[in-house]
């Protein structure tokens, strides 16, 4: 009885012992527990690493769920190279997207002492449409007002245009005693997806929305030296700086995060006369 019974403990040792034995796994099965026998794979490359080991991942899953992190680091890789090749923004702006003015006044606690990006018109003789008073008070014979809504404040520090369009006004809100004034520092006017042709002289500066988002960049180019960038968001925004009489064209594209290549959007020319 005795002897019997060590002959089915060697026996259950035996299989036991050779269940463990490299190469005995069968090639049609997965590993019992393949996450805690080795650590789990970061990328395509480690998976596929796995899948010679012991078939612990079918070639199809690393595909599935790694192949798209490549595309991830070749994206990343491509806007590194993208940020070391463009020059360094002139214009310091710690948000790029414009803010409107009664926005900028309600939040003036956060946004003042800070150059920020505002939207508005300046009115017919300095005299507002719809706001009923003027903040600030005027400070020399050059300062102008800017309007926007209902809201409508002085501005000082830059000449205002002679036109009485939409513009961004690049400023920085500033206290004044018990009251607000702007200081002024470029006037822009605004690019419109309707007008592909546009006419600066030169030091105007020109602003483009770009369509970017969480998911998207939008790379751009530039044929021609009659402007260059002033400031580039890749996320937002393009300000472009006339420099000298010629033509340049601007082409916007668009990076998704799961693409490798741009894809064109639109194209527009600025006539620099």
């Amino acid at each position: 009885m005795k002897t019997l019974m060590w002959m089915v403990f060697a026996s259950v040792l035996f299989l036991m012992i050779g269940g463990l034995l490299p190469g005995n796994v069968d090639s049609g099965d997965k590993c019992d527990d393949p996450m805690n026998a080795r650590p789990i794979p970061i990328n395509y490359s480690e998976c596929m690493a796995v899948c010679a080991e012991c078939n612990r991942m079918e070639v199809a899953e690393c595909n599935r769920n790694y192949k798209e992190d490549t595309q991830i680091k070749s994206l990343n890789d491509l806007l590194l190279d993208l940020s070391k090749e463009r020059p360094k923004n002139k214009l310091h702006l710690d948000l790029s997207t414009p803010l409107t003015l009664s926005y900028i006044i309600q939040y003036k606690q956060f946004h003042s002492k800070q150059p920020r990006l505002i939207s508005g018109f300046r009115p017919e003789e300095d005299k507002p449409k719809k706001a009923s008073s003027i903040i600030g008070q005027k400070q020399t014979d050059r300062d102008w007002v800017l309007e926007e809504g209902l809201t409508a404040i002085w501005v000082t520090g830059i000449s205002g245009p002679a036109h009485h369009d939409r513009m961004i006004l690049r400023a920085r809100l500033e206290e004044k005693g018990d009251s607000l004034i702007l200081q002024g520092y470029q006037v822009m006017k605004i690019g419109k997806d309707q007008e592909k042709k546009t006419s600066l002289r030169p030091g105007e500066y020109i602003f483009y929305s770009l369509p970017g988002s969480k998911s998207n960049t939008c790379p751009v180019e530039l044929a021609g030296n009659s402007v260059e960038i002033a400031f580039y968001d890749e996320f937002n925004s393009i300000i472009l700086q006339a420099i000298k009489p010629g033509v340049t064209k601007l082409k916007i594209f668009t990076l998704w995060w799961r693409d490798i290549q741009p894809k064109f959007l639109e194209e527009y020319e600025i006539v620099v006369e």
